[in-house]
């Protein structure tokens, strides 16, 4: 069948059910980790921009900076601060990404193997129970980074008072005196509810389309491989943007909103404020159509190159 051929030529793709495999001297995890962690350092260095704008416009109220928009929002920080202001709060989100993609798609394949082999591949809603695990369990990875990267971001340098944190180490070095070290995890709850439905969209919208669209519409290889990853990305925003800006209320060091998930989802309901769970969806979604297709294309890249 159609998918079956595309299935041979993308080999591991979503790190689940094609058989490991190994060149000399280097084990198929290792090739796992390696390509992974390429994929992550590439998309980020591309859509993290997004991510400023993204955080910016969530958290517009704590700021103090109004926007009517993402573009808005844009050409203000451009005009005030400069093009290196889209990259606050970069170092952090860079160097974990070989610790991310590592543990999302091991961890994806290790719950896929805990079932009973079976023949092609495992149903969707499989695929997605193993997504769940895996962002679940990449929220304690990824807490303490969107932390210190979210509030990094909101300093804004055309402010007349000067700026709280110069960088990572100093941001890290005051919660950690003022919280202790398990302050970095604030917001875990939001977030594990996040990655948790975030990346069982993700692999389940990605897997959906490879299964059954690209074959409809006559793709495979690379095309397939880029069209699947942008259906991943945008299920991932439409299911979990919501939770991703309580969790940024939750992380603000400066937000009024600052307590549990529960108290801040009530605080804007009691305020007629729910609408703002979705501010900045726009830019969240355009974020994520070139972020997941640049990570599975990178991917794949990569484990071929590796063998």
């Amino acid at each position: 069948c159609s998918y079956c051929r595309l299935e041979l030529e993308l080999p591991a793709v979503s790190g689940g059910y094609a058989s490991p495999q190994t060149m000399e001297g280097l084990p198929s995890s290792v090739k796992q980790v390696i390509s992974g962690s390429a994929a992550g350092i590439s998309a980020t260095l591309l859509v993290h921009p997004l991510d400023t704008i993204r955080t910016r416009v969530q958290t517009a109220d704590v700021s103090g900076v109004q926007y009517r928009g993402a573009i808005d929002c844009a050409a203000k920080t451009l005009k005030y601060e400069g093009l290196q202001a889209f990259y606050k709060g970069i170092t952090f989100p860079l160097l974990a990404q070989a610790v991310y993609k590592s543990v999302i798609f091991t961890s994806y394949h290790a719950m896929q193997s805990l079932f009973p082999q079976t023949d092609g591949p495992p149903p969707i809603p499989r695929v997605m129970l193993c997504g769940a695990a895996a962002g679940g369990i990449n929220s304690f990875v990824v807490t303490p980074v969107e932390l210190i990267r979210n509030n990094l971001m909101v300093q804004y340098d055309h402010k007349t008072e000067p700026r709280r944190w110069r960088n990572s180490m100093e941001l890290v070095k005051d919660l950690t005196k003022r919280n202790g070290i398990t302050g970095l995890w604030r917001g875990i709850g939001p977030t594990f509810l996040r990655d948790s439905i975030g990346v069982a969209s993700w692999f389940g919208s990605f897997e959906v389309c490879l299964r059954y669209l690209c074959p409809h519409i006559g793709l495979s290889g690379t095309p397939a491989l880029l069209l699947s990853g942008v259906s991943g990305g945008i299920g991932f925003w439409v299911a979990a943007f919501p939770l991703d800006t309580i969790k940024s209320l939750v992380q603000v060091e400066a937000s009024s909103h600052r307590g549990s998930a529960i108290s801040v989802l009530l605080s804007l309901v009691r305020n007629g404020e729910l609408h703002k769970l979705f501010r900045g969806f726009g830019v969240a979604v355009m974020r994520g159509i070139p972020g997941a297709a640049i990570t599975f294309t990178v991917q794949r890249k990569t484990r071929e190159a590796l063998g």
